[in-house]
C-alpha cells in the first residue's frame, strides 16, 4: 500500500512540474485580424489546445453491478469529488476566440455525497470522460462495497 500511495504521490508531482499551464487559465485563441496576419506571414494558426486542468465530477446517476441479482441496480445522486485530466479545447465560434471545452478524460476521486465531510464507506474511482463540458460519465470502482463495479452519468465543471 505504501508503495502505490508512493507511485501515486510521483505521478501526480511530475504531472504538476510538467504542465506548466496547469494552474493557469486556457488562453484565448487567435482573433480572425490576427489569423489573417498570420496566415499571410505563413503560420498556422491553431485550432485546438490540449490542457491539464482539474475539474469537478457529479455522479447523478449511478448503475451498480449487482452479482446476486445478475443486473444493474441504479442509484440517485450517489456521490461527488474532484478529478484532474487532459482536456481539449476549440474558439468558441469563428469570431469568438474564447476557448470551450469540447471532450476531455480525467480520473476522480468521488468522496459520497458531502463534499465537505467525506465518506470513506462511500469512496469511488472513477475513470471519467467528459462531452461539451458538463456531461460527464464513465465506470466506477467501489473498493469498500459488496458490488464494486458501476457505471455513472453525471455532470461537473472543469476549472
Amino acid at each position: 500500500m505504501k508503495k502505490i500511495l508512493l507511485i501515486g504521490v510521483i505521478v501526480l508531482l511530475s504531472m504538476a512540474v510538467n504542465a506548466q499551464n496547469f494552474f493557469k487559465s486556457v488562453s484565448p485563441f487567435p482573433t480572425v485580424d490576427e489569423k489573417i496576419s498570420m496566415v499571410s506571414r505563413g503560420i498556422m494558426p491553431l485550432e485546438r489546445k490540449v490542457a491539464w486542468r482539474f475539474d469537478a465530477a457529479v455522479a447523478f446517476t449511478e448503475f451498480v453491478w449487482n452479482k446476486e441479482a445478475k443486473q444493474f441496480s441504479s442509484q440517485m445522486f450517489s456521490a461527488i469529488g474532484p478529478a484532474i485530466g487532459v482536456q481539449w479545447y476549440r474558439p468558441t465560434s469563428e469570431t469568438d476566440p474564447t476557448p470551450f471545452n469540447i471532450y476531455g478524460v480525467s480520473a476522480a476521486v468521488l468522496l459520497g455525497k458531502d463534499i465537505y465531510q467525506p465518506d470513506l464507506a462511500a469512496l469511488k474511482v472513477a475513470l471519467v470522460a467528459n462531452i461539451y463540458q458538463y456531461f460527464k460519465f464513465g465506470p466506477t470502482f467501489t473498493p469498500n462495497a459488496i458490488d464494486k463495479w458501476g457505471v455513472f452519468i453525471g455532470g461537473g465543471v472543469t476549472f
